[in-house]
């Protein structure tokens, strides 16, 4: 007697892969005929410039008392020698020691 599964042609893996391929082939083949979407991009308005400010400098009060208060963190004992140095556009203005 022969055996029938031994002379199968097609596995079944095999048949549903080829009918997957070839229900994709047909969906390709039969796309609609649109123009392409093309979007226009947003138009974008100018924005108002903004004028720099100047930030005036530091006042020699200011500085005073600045200095004077790191002077007080080292007299109440808060800080053990403290050294600041307050620099405004590169220069330096105060170098407390």
């Amino acid at each position: 007697m022969i055996d029938l599964p031994k002379f199968r042609l097609i596995s079944p893996r095999i048949l549903s892969g080829s009918l997957f391929a070839l229900t994709l082939s047909a969906c390709a083949t039969v796309a609609p005929d649109t123009e392409p979407v093309v979007a226009t991009p947003p138009v974008v308005e100018a924005a108002e410039v903004a004028e720099a400010v100047e930030i005036p400098a530091f006042s020699p009060d200011g500085i005073a008392a600045l200095e004077a208060a790191m002077g007080a963190y080292v007299a109440d004992g808060r800080l053990y020698g403290i050294h600041t140095r307050l620099a405004q556009r590169g220069e330096v203005i105060s170098d407390y020691y």
